[in-house]
């Protein structure tokens, strides 16, 4: 009743892995440092400040 063949297998076939998202760590400190250092290079010039916060590459929305 049970036959000794094996299954079929698809022969080109291989299992996908799941891609996972790769979190960068938190690191508010270093994120402080860096708006307080904008701050300061500009000697609080609000206008310049902001024309800095603008190109600068930091995640608001993560802080």
């Amino acid at each position: 009743f049970l036959s000794s063949k094996e299954k079929p297998t698809l022969g080109g076939a291989w299992i996908k892995t799941h891609k996972r998202n790769i979190a960068a760590p938190l690191d508010p400190a270093a994120f402080v440092d860096a708006v307080v250092g904008i701050y300061v290079d500009h000697e609080g010039d609000l206008e310049l400040v902001a024309k800095s916060f603008e190109s600068a590459e930091l995640d608001f929305s993560r802080y």
